[in-house]
């Protein structure tokens, strides 16, 4: 089971500890070149991997579609 989680800015940089930051590489190569989809939806989809230290990771894509930018 997969759970998705939101973390805002002050719980990223305080609760989230000790997770490494990944390079675009990493991830291909992890996802095997992103072809492992678990699932996907509009805006997103999602891809199993595992690091070379045997750690299983999903892997979330966005798609932004348009950008809405206010006028004042």
């Amino acid at each position: 089971m997969i759970f998705f989680v939101y973390f805002n800015s002050f719980a990223r940089e305080n609760i989230v500890i000790g997770v490494p930051k990944l390079n675009r590489s990493e991830l291909e190569t992890a996802s095997e070149d992103f072809s492992n989809i678990i699932t996907s939806g509009d805006s997103y989809t999602v891809y199993k991997g595992t690091l070379s230290s045997g750690v299983e990771i999903a892997v979330i894509s966005t798609t932004i579609s348009s950008l809405e930018v206010g006028t004042n």
